[in-house]
């Protein structure tokens, strides 16, 4: 395994609004290997070709008790699915699946051990072979905080939730956590925002930080970037990764989900300035001619040559000017390849055999930094 890498100085071009998205055929000769991609419309995972653009499924629909695959990561010959049990009278759990076949093999974390994870999002696997399980909470209450919980990978038995003791949230309280990352420097990177549910007196649907953990004392460290502090485009985030330059890179959505003139992106964090560098805009950001679109994913991961790779969870919406629909929608169900350097994305897997992807991984995608092992 690679070492991770120090944390590089900043350089390059700092994406902006006038970067723009093209998309292009599929295919690009590299010999990549398949990406991983759960399906959360029928509860599969599948298997894609990022070269033909062509999808098989690896997991068959709700093996082992799979409702709602969410973070996923392949630990030696396992592949390891956060399963979030999604209209289920029960919490979360941790799937293995054997790594070649697809077949289940277990529960690392099963819906009865003590202390599951209730409302599961994302997962790793760090030093010591610790599981970490970002788990979006809500389970006593509209905006009852979530947790990071800590599992040992060897005996499965739930080891501690990350302290959050240090955190002040902006404006309203609340934590709830989605995706996370090692980073190059060895602490966890959190991607969190405020209550999600519209009954709770703490909503704050417009809330996003990146946080940061530190995995040898299971403590909160520091704030990295906020909604309000640092990051004006950073709203309600998820996916979470770390590029070969060591800029941050997160998922995230529009501000306010009705207003059509803003954009859902991938958003650049200069970790050691605490600030936004730049984005990658997944759409348009105002109506040309009949048309308007919106675009976005919920989550990344780093790919071949470093190239980070979006599942496209929400197909542009083509609306006329009446604000009609127009079918068929476009986009859904697509994987774009996307460039930290130029800003510019295409399509590699092309829409119709996905339907609503989330989490993806490589099978030489790293457990802890989600670094892809190429060279």
């Amino acid at each position: 395994m690679k070492m991770m890498r120090c944390l590089a100085a900043i350089a390059g071009l700092v994406l902006g609004a006038s970067a723009s998205v093209s998309l292009a055929g599929n295919g690009d000769g590299y010999g990549d290997d398949d990406i991983y991609i759960g399906e959360t419309t029928n509860d599969t995972i599948q298997r894609c070709d990022i070269q033909r653009g062509s999808c098989q499924t690896f997991v068959q629909s709700q093996a082992g008790g799979l409702r709602g695959p969410r973070g996923m990561v392949f630990s030696g010959s396992r592949l390891l699915v956060v399963n979030q049990n999604v209209n289920q009278p029960f919490s979360g759990e941790v799937l293995s699946y054997n790594g070649r076949s697809g077949e289940f093999a277990g529960k690392v974390v099963s819906s009865g051990d003590p202390n599951p994870p209730y409302a599961p999002r994302g997962v790793v696997r760090g030093p010591g072979n610790m599981i970490y399980v970002a788990e979006f909470g809500l389970e006593t209450g509209p905006c009852a905080d979530g947790h990071i919980r800590k599992y040992d990978g060897r005996t499965h038995a739930w080891v501690a939730d990350l302290s959050i003791e240090g955190f002040v949230a902006d404006g309203k309280p609340g934590f709830h956590p989605r995706g996370l990352v090692f980073g190059p420097d060895g602490y966890l990177y959190v991607t969190a925002f405020g209550c999600p549910t519209s009954v709770g007196a703490e909503y704050d649907p417009e809330a996003g930080y990146v946080l940061r953990f530190d995995p040898r004392t299971d403590k909160f460290d520091k704030r990295i970037v906020s909604h309000l502090k640092g990051a004006p485009l950073l709203h309600r985030p998820e996916g979470i990764l770390f590029d070969r330059k060591g800029d941050l890179w997160v998922t995230s959505f529009r501000k306010n989900s009705g207003d059509k003139t803003q954009l859902d992106v991938l958003l650049r964090i200069d970790v050691k300035r605490q600030t936004q560098s730049g984005f990658i805009p997944l759409g348009r950001s105002e109506y040309d001619d009949l048309k308007h679109y919106r675009t976005s994913a919920q989550v990344i991961v780093m790919g071949p040559k470093g190239d980070i790779f979006a599942p496209i969870a929400r197909g542009p919406t083509m609306l006329g000017p009446e604000g009609y629909t127009i079918s068929p929608v476009p986009g859904q169900g697509e994987v774009w390849r996307c460039s930290p350097e130029s800003g510019s994305c295409r399509t590699v897997v092309r829409g119709g055999a996905l339907t609503n992807p989330w989490y993806a991984i490589f099978r030489f995608s790293d457990p802890a930094t989600l670094e892809y092992m190429d060279d």
